[in-house]
């Protein structure tokens, strides 16, 4: 906890100093500006980045850009459209349109501001378009811009999801919508793999459908698979099945290389699951009924990837040996179940007797009596301890525990 608070308090000094530096390189520009002096640019960029880089929404920060804003009104276009850039970018604009809001600038400065917000908003919404990372914050920008009466050229506002919209459809729109920006990435060479695999992780996850099909093949353009289904679980093959079945669906809507490289990963993906239940089978591991049902599934599914040009390998049958194994491996668990389930009934057992030890020793109980003579005590005591009688309840439960614990089993 020391350290943390320690942490905390470095954080806290350096902030406190970075502020009271910029405080004080913004009273040199008034007194630049009040001797008639042009502002220095270096100071003024230097105090910009300084409160541009600033996270939160410190209410000072906003004064202080609304001075500087006073003294040299803002000319820089930033033009950097990665994630963070884009972040710092729209902080900064809603900042600055709060200074416009609370009137902090006035006359040429708040023209000047005003015009500066008008240019580089609507930059950020074209700069943000397709990327839906960023909807809140389009829409905070422009609510707050048309709080001031500011038009922003060529931005309209998120569109809302339309009523009657399923959740499924929506989950599907906004992944539609990542593969939109991947698309938009790679278009101007930026490709971002993140990106593609957020998309990838969410189509996976969603239930099958021709909408579900057409992304996945959209997506198996920009990025082809490599990594390998998940395997294990019956709740993982059933998803493995769910994807394949849908790759393989895909794979009529693909042609060229990607079509190539999404064979050649289906292949080895139904080998691995060939081999996965196989094993399965062998182990006797899942019900009978479940067992026949996956291995109808992989029929299907091992046909349907033949008729669309997949090649499969057959699995590698069994031998005596791997049998010989499996049956060890049974052995094996057999043995250990049945010591853990003595371990466990001993344990129970002696807790058991611990606890009829206590509640007879503080009931006044004598176990050492026959069977009749302890029933007869146990009798007494119930009929003193009722409530009705002047007990209590807890001494009630403590005499009707004990009785359960003395009874022959």
């Amino acid at each position: 906890m020391s350290a943390t608070i320690a942490k905390r308090s470095r954080e806290g000094a350096r902030h406190l100093g970075e502020l009271a530096s910029v405080a004080r390189s913004v009273e040199a520009l008034e007194r630049q500006a009040t001797d008639g002096r042009e502002p220095e640019a270096l100071l003024v960029d230097w105090c910009r980045r300084r409160l541009d880089e600033r996270t939160g929404s410190d209410e000072v920060v906003v004064e202080f850009l609304a001075r500087v804003d006073a003294v040299a009104p803002r000319t820089e276009e930033p033009r950097d459209v990665d994630h963070v850039a884009l972040t710092r970018r729209a902080r900064v604009l809603a900042r600055e349109l709060e200074v416009l809001k609370r009137g902090l600038v006035t006359g040429t400065a708040a023209t000047a501001l005003s015009e500066w917000l008008r240019r580089e908003s609507a930059r950020f919404m074209a700069d943000t378009a397709s990327r839906p990372g960023f909807a809140a914050r389009r829409d905070e920008i422009l609510k707050a811009a048309a709080s001031v009466g500011l038009e922003i050229p060529g931005a309209a506002p998120r569109p809302r999801v339309p009523r009657g919209e399923t959740a499924t459809a929506s989950r599907l729109r906004s992944i539609e919508s990542l593969i939109a920006t991947a698309e938009h990435l790679a278009a101007e060479g930026r490709p971002e793999p993140l990106v593609l695999e957020r998309a990838r992780s969410c189509l996976d996850a969603e239930r099958p459908g021709r909408k579900r099909v057409e992304l996945m093949a959209k997506l198996d353009r920009l990025y082809p698979r490599t990594g390998g289904v998940k395997l294990g679980a019956f709740e993982d093959r059933r998803r493995a099945f769910i994807v394949l079945e849908a790759e393989i669906a895909a794979l009529a809507l693909l042609d060229g290389a990607a079509a190539e490289n999404l064979r050649a990963w289906v292949g080895r993906q139904v080998e691995r699951l060939q081999e996965e239940l196989g094993s399965v089978r062998l182990f006797g591991l899942g019900g009978v009924e479940r067992a026949r049902a996956e291995d109808e599934r992989l029929e299907k599914l091992i046909a349907a990837a033949k008729v669309a040009g997949v090649k499969i390998a057959a699995p590698r049958p069994h031998t005596s040996e791997d049998r010989e194994h499996a049956r060890r491996v049974h052995e094996e668990a057999e043995r250990l179940w049945r010591e853990a389930r003595a371990r466990g009934a001993a344990a129970t057992s002696a807790n058991t007797e611990a606890e009829r030890d206590t509640l007879a020793r503080e009931l006044g109980v004598d176990l050492r009596a026959g069977e009749g003579e302890i029933k007869r005590q146990l009798r007494a005591l119930a009929f003193e301890a009722h409530p009705d009688r002047g007990g209590t309840h807890e001494r009630i439960v403590k005499v009707n525990r004990l009785r359960e614990l003395t009874q022959p089993q």
